[in-house]
C-alpha cells in the first residue's frame, strides 16, 4: 500500500513541507543524541506525513532545483539495513532534490489538514 501511486498512504509524489533537525544533549552538553523531522504533503494535499528520525548518524541534503521549478515531488523512496540496528532512508524528489538519512529508530504519522 505505501508504493501505490495514488491514495494517502502513500509517498509518491508528496511535496517536502519542512526538514528540521534538532540535538538532545546529556548533563553538561557533553554527548548529543540528533533528531530529523521530515513533514510532506500527501498527493491528493489532503493531509501531511510527519516522518521522525532518531539518533540520527548522517544527514545528507541536496535541494531540488527550484529555480527553474515551483516545487518538487517525490519519486521513489527506499529504505535499506546497513547493519543490525543502524537503518538508511534514502527519499529522492524530481528536479535533481534528495534526502538521505542514516538512523536508528523510526516513526511515521499522516494527519489530515483541518478545514
Amino acid at each position: 500500500r505505501s508504493y501505490s501511486l495514488h491514495g494517502k498512504g502513500t509517498l509518491h509524489d508528496s511535496r517536502l513541507l519542512s526538514l528540521m533537525v534538532s540535538k538532545n544533549y546529556a548533563d553538561k552538553f557533553s554527548g548529543s543524541r540528533t533528531f530529523v523531522e521530515i513533514s510532506l504533503v500527501d498527493q491528493l494535499f489532503e493531509g501531511k506525513f510527519v516522518l521522525s528520525y532518531d539518533s540520527v548518524h548522517d544527514l545528507f541534503l541536496k535541494e531540488s532545483s527550484l529555480k527553474e521549478h515551483a516545487h518538487a515531488d517525490v519519486l521513489r523512496h527506499e529504505f535499506s539495513v546497513l547493519r543490525p540496528g543502524l537503518f538508511e532512508h534514502q527519499i529522492v524528489f524530481d528536479h535533481e532534490g534528495e534526502i538521505r538519512i542514516q538512523f536508528s529508530d523510526f516513526s511515521c504519522e499522516w494527519a489530515a489538514f483541518s478545514s
